[in-house]
């Protein structure tokens, strides 16, 4: 995406690849950040949820800084194993860029507040002065709809080095969405919104943080190692999402899980979730008790002494599956739904899709 084309950005925004990258990291206050090119104290607290660790240097060369200190133009380092994802472009340049300043109202009814770092010719096309209105359609980053222009200011400067500039800092409460993830390596959970995505050695592809499984293989600085737990976390912590130039992974938590810097939206989340509990429902093991039970066969009884009845549970949850699978299909034709929204609910229609072919193997002429 070029200069004259990024004024488009806010109204359809090439997500995934191109010029800006939509890092889309949550995370809980006390979270921490390792950067290149950054020389700044290890964090003193001793109950700090989450950091982030970037690849291309040594873990233990890695400086680190709050992730509320996070600054525009400052440098993280990653690299993201799908190299079709990343459009190498020019850096921001601090004389023809410029550092503003927004707030919105989220969906929700929360407020949003937005830094961005763009070039003058964003400005230009986009008509921003200070105090207009303008229209934010940046789904990835949760941001939809009007947004006030409150400052318009110069670029920082922008240091060379290795890594990748911050151009977004996007500030809010959580909506009670975060989860606790701990790996086998780490001493401290790692507090994150529950639809970033980890990259999974096991799937080959990016799974939402609230999607991964015990035991399932994670990428880190330190080699690979498998999820311990995974638990939601009450309460609306302040997180903070970043957008990131060119690459679009970097590594999360203590030990430097690989990420992708996009997470799956609540509109499209629900459809996800819904599958996720299809996974459950139509388990081959739940599927097989159905076919024992379709033979005769009295599998489990409830507490009343009244056989569980596997058989309807399951043909109803087929036939739920059916009609959920037909809407997802009628959402992957939105135009405006991103790549790499697209992506993750493809690769979750196809996984349902084998759950229901796998249940009908099993239960033959009644699933038909």
């Amino acid at each position: 995406m070029n200069d004259g084309a990024s004024a488009k950005t806010l109204e359809r925004p090439k997500r995934g690849r191109g010029r800006f990258a939509w890092v889309a990291f949550c995370l809980a206050l006390a979270g921490s950040l390792f950067f290149a090119g950054i020389r700044s104290p290890q964090p003193t607290s001793a109950n700090h949820t989450a950091s982030l660790a970037v690849a291309a240097v040594t873990p233990e060369k890695l400086p680190t800084k709050a992730i509320e200190e996070v600054a525009l133009g400052d440098r993280v380092v990653g690299t993201n194993p799908d190299r079709s994802e990343v459009e190498p472009t020019a850096e921001p340049d601090s004389k023809t860029w410029r550092h503003v300043t927004l707030w919105m109202t989220k969906g929700n009814g929360g407020r949003l507040d937005i830094e961005l770092l763009r070039p003058l010719a964003w400005l230009e096309a986009q008509e921003a002065t200070v105090g207009d209105t303008i229209h934010l359609d940046l789904e990835e980053m949760g941001a939809h709809g009007p947004a006030v222009i409150t400052a318009i200011a110069p670029c920082p400067e922008i240091k060379p080095g290795d890594g990748n500039v911050v151009t977004g800092r996007f500030i809010h409460q959580a909506a009670g969405n975060i989860v606790d993830l701990r790996l086998a390596n780490q001493s401290e959970a790692t507090g994150v919104t529950d639809n970033h995505r980890y990259w999974s050695v096991d799937r080959k592809q990016f799974v939402p943080a609230g999607q991964l499984r015990r035991g399932e293989t994670l990428d880190t600085l330190h080699g690979r190692t498998t999820v311990a737990s995974v638990t939601s976390r009450p309460g609306n912590d302040t997180v903070y999402n970043l957008e990131v130039h060119n690459e679009h992974v970097y590594r999360v938590g203590t030990v430097g899980a690989l990420v992708h810097n996009s997470y799956i939206t609540t509109s499209y989340g629900r459809y996800v979730r819904r599958v996720d509990n299809y996974k459950h429902s139509l388990d081959p093991r739940h599927v097989k008790s159905a076919a024992r039970e379709k033979a005769g066969e009295v599998v489990s009884r409830k507490e009343s002494g009244v056989p569980y009845d596997h058989l309807t549970e399951t043909r109803n949850d087929m036939a739920s599956a059916k009609r959920h699978i037909v809407n997802i299909k009628k959402h992957l034709s939105d135009r405006n739904l991103s790549k790499a929204n697209r992506a993750i609910i493809e690769g979750e229609l196809g996984e349902l899709s084998n759950l229901l072919d796998n249940a009908e193997n099993i239960l033959g002429e009644l699933a038909r």
